[in-house]
């Protein structure tokens, strides 16, 4: 695998609003995975090798490796042994993608078809489900590596260059010095897709049996693994191609009076389909100038810039060339940094408010400011083992408090009745956003949420799931603005806004008692709808859309809604499973951002993921057996 140079990415250096960002992959990965629908598998077609699509670009095992984990690993096993988790559980034994005389009878396109349409036994899904035709050949280019390994065609490439490429080139095109008539295009897709290493065999012995006479099998295998890998391109190499690029620009000093910038290591990452690369450092000159020249200008890779000053990281938005705007000038702020954190403000503070029987369920999104022209880095305080950055607005009686991207005792700690982020805070109007889920336990039929909040915050948003007889009471900072529904619940809504640092409290009354059933979950109640407030005329924008954004609400519907595994115990439905199937899609968005942002270190994002997507692999198996029963039923009927 190609070496890269990592460092950490801050969480303000990509778009500006990450809860766009989040939701955007959250609907990428819907459009990906597919519409949910539950459809059964039908036999695959024919294979036809003229049917089989060509690969746009040359496949990337590098760029595959990430699909294989997400969608073959857990049968095919990590190294394509057929040992993956759920191998144990088919009826026919997965094909096993190590094994080197099988992989050498099999030809690219016949497993392209394979993939797309699933296995005729049924134990292999259609993957054109869950990908396009691309993807799946990515995905291909990492199996095909799994049965030979980067040293293998080494020698084989050593070989060829010495015993073949005078005729066939040393790109493989046939065009050699020696060469006579018309030669073999080792890098034409179209034509090397539908031969199998086995053919390829049979066609050097028949041509000129005398070259390569003296090989031993290994090393002729070895020589046919080089070949093939004119069309596409193993793990262990880089997709990533020099063009006429150019990034270029200027470190400066973000913070007045400060002192100028010293020559500094400056980094540009590119990544195609959410991987990594590329990696190019290069020092600043005495006026913090840098340029990074010969790179791609394929709008498909996209570049990361950073740096590191004062030990905290600084960059950019996700950028791009093209070949109409090759060139980019950007420049990069960095900042001194300080314990002040009088600039730090809220953008915004949304509660999602649930019940279950004895206790409030709260998911929580707040987006921070620094205002001030310096890094805060935070103070010790009573109880923390680190300085702190940021109090959050927690009640005090919350418990199962937990994060998107941290745990209490680590990046969040606890002192007394205030938690603490202990992040850095750059300055910026989007510098932190912070995603935080809670239960609130009580003992009758009423609670309260109060929580003290340290900042201005200029937007608020209380969202909370309307119940049969539901009373509530909010401080008269918060108005009412009537209902929205979210995800076919009912949810009562307030806004407001907080002009300095206040308490803020929400009570709520006839609530669902420790021990009674939710009559939510009974299909023939009918839940009655109380509206606290006037309709808003017909030509305003709802409330709730005008202060959370489309993107953040989005967010806040997909993910802070689905995020946390809070369910109700009731008989399992189709739309459960399609609720279970949205709040993994939501969660894998999650995780990509996470990992995007720097707060993920591959292995863990990787580890991470392949869990989620086996999980969703499963739902989705579940809401095709339960649509068939369904229409199955409805047929009988």
């Amino acid at each position: 695998m190609p070496s890269f140079a990592w460092f950490t990415i801050p969480a303000g250096c990509f778009p500006s609003d990450r809860t766009l960002r989040s939701s955007l992959l959250a609907i990428f990965a819907a459009l990906w995975l597919g519409t949910g629908q539950a459809v059964a598998q039908p036999l695959p077609p024919p294979y036809v090798a003229a049917e089989v699509p060509v690969p746009a670009s040359k496949p990337s095992g590098l760029l595959g490796a990430t699909l294989y984990q997400q969608n073959c690993e857990p049968c095919h096993g990590p190294q394509g042994a057929g040992d993956g988790p759920q191998a144990a559980a088919l009826d026919v034994s997965p094909k096993r993608l190590d094994d080197a005389v099988a992989m050498h009878e099999l030809a690219p396109a016949v497993s392209f078809h394979q993939a797309k349409y699933g296995s005729e036994s049924g134990a292999m899904p259609a993957f054109s489900t869950f990908l396009n035709d691309e993807q799946i050949w990515q995905v291909l280019a990492y199996t095909w590596s799994l049965h030979t390994s980067e040293q293998n065609v080494k020698v084989g490439s050593e070989l060829y260059a010495q015993q073949c490429a005078a005729c066939h080139g040393v790109t493989g095109r046939g065009d050699g010095p020696d060469a006579e008539g018309q030669l073999v295009d080792f890098t034409d897709r179209k034509a090397m897709n539908v031969r199998s290493l086995r053919n390829m065999d049979d066609a050097w012995r028949a041509a000129h049996a005398e070259i390569g006479a003296d090989m031993s099998e290994e090393h002729r295998w070895a020589v046919l693994d080089a070949v093939r890998t004119f069309t596409y391109s193993p793990p262990w190499q880089s997709p990533f191609e020099p063009g006429n690029g150019t990034i270029d620009g200027q470190i400066v000093q973000g913070t007045a009076n400060a002192d100028a910038l010293a020559p500094q290591e400056v980094s540009l990452m590119a990544y195609m389909s959410f991987t990594p690369v590329a990696t190019f450092t290069t020092t600043t000159d005495v006026d913090g100038g840098f340029a990074f020249e010969n790179l791609s200008a394929d709008p498909d890779v996209v570049y990361f810039l950073g740096t590191r000053y004062g030990g905290i990281s600084y960059g950019t938005d996700l950028i791009s060339l093209s070949e109409i705007s090759p060139t980019l000038t950007i420049e990069v702020a960095v900042y001194e940094t300080s314990s002040d954190d009088s600039g730090l403000r809220l953008t915004r503070v949304h509660w999602l408010v649930d019940h279950a029987p004895g206790q409030l369920r709260v998911r929580q999104v707040v987006g921070v400011a620094n205002d001030l022209d310096t890094t805060v880095t935070g103070r010790l305080v009573d109880g923390s083992d680190a300085p702190v950055t940021l109090a959050l607005p927690v009640p005090a009686n919350a418990t199962d408090v937990e994060f998107q991207d941290g745990a209490l005792g680590g990046r969040y700690q606890r002192a007394g009745d205030l938690i603490y982020d202990t992040t850095p805070i750059r300055p910026g109007p989007q510098s932190r956003q912070v995603l935080i889920g809670y239960t609130i336990p009580y003992s009758n039929t009423a609670a309260s949420l109060v929580a003290d909040f340290a900042y201005p915050v200029e937007s608020m948003n209380v969202l909370v799931a309307d119940l049969p007889g539901l009373a509530i009471s909010t401080t008269a900072l918060l108005e009412a603005v009537g209902n929205q529904t979210v995800q076919g619940n009912p949810y009562r809504v307030w806004t407001g806004q907080l002009a300095q640092a206040q308490r803020v409290e929400v009570t709520l009354a006839n609530l669902i008692p420790v021990g009674e059933i939710d009559l939510r979950d009974e299909p023939a109640v009918e839940t009655p709808f109380v509206a606290p407030a006037p309709p808003l005329p017909p030509a305003t924008i709802s409330p709730i859309f005008a202060a959370l954004g489309i993107g953040a609400l989005v967010l806040v519907i997909g993910s802070a809604i689905l995020y946390w595994r809070y369910s109700r115990d009731k008989q399992e439905t189709l739309a459960q499973v399609a609720d279970e199937r949205e709040h993994l899609l939501t969660e894998i968005a999650a995780l990509d951002d996470r990992h995007a942002t720097g707060a993920l270190d591959d292995e863990q994002w990787s580890a991470e993921r392949v869990v989620l997507m086996n999980r969703l692999r499963m739902v989705t198996a579940k809401m095709e057996r339960m649509g068939a029963a369904q229409r199955g039923a409805g047929n009988r009927g």
